[in-house]
């Protein structure tokens, strides 16, 4: 807590010398919670060729839109694990040098996303049910991740106590 014999003019110039560290701390934050829903996102996406999971691209500003194939094209959840990790670093590589907190992005620019997302239990198959974790829903899920993230303030947090002090 700011002592009582803190003027406002004292109160002014630490938070100036401190806000620096405020805006870093709020932009590595934001970053953090942006990793962890593209974490989510990559891991919990339903797969069967690798393309769904390929297509979530992290941006800054402005969604991407472009379709690209999977890193590691497969039949049958055949290169699961090597898509997930690939998207993974991507995510990662691109969250991780944001900057000033720039507005991040992540989409999925395939026609039937929005599908998986809303009835993939409900799809009909010619092979065996997928694996347990793949579900419909999976956006919300990687969200109510990143809003459990975004509630820890820890950084930021610890920047504005030392405007205080």
């Amino acid at each position: 807590m700011p002592s009582i014999s803190m003027t406002l003019g004292q109160f002014a110039t630490r938070i100036r010398k401190v806000g620096p560290a405020i805006d870093g701390a709020m932009n590595k934050h934001g970053a953090q919670v942006g990793i962890v829903v593209g974490k989510s996102l990559a891991d919990l996406t339903p797969v069967d060729t690798g393309a769904a999971k390929s297509n979530w691209r992290a941006t800054f500003y402005s969604p991407a839109r472009a379709v690209r194939g999977a890193h590691f094209p497969g039949k049958y959840a055949s290169t699961d694990d090597a898509n997930t990790q690939a998207s993974i670093a991507e995510i990662v590589a691109k969250f991780s040098t944001r900057k000033k907190n720039a507005p991040m992005f992540l989409s999925n620019g395939l026609p039937y996303i929005s599908l998986l997302e809303s009835s993939y239990n409900q799809i009909k198959r010619k092979i065996s049910p997928p694996d347990a974790k793949y579900r419909s829903h999976f956006v919300k899920v990687s969200v109510d991740r990143g809003e459990q993230e975004a509630r820890k303030v820890r950084g930021i947090t610890k920047a504005i106590v030392k405007v205080l002090r």
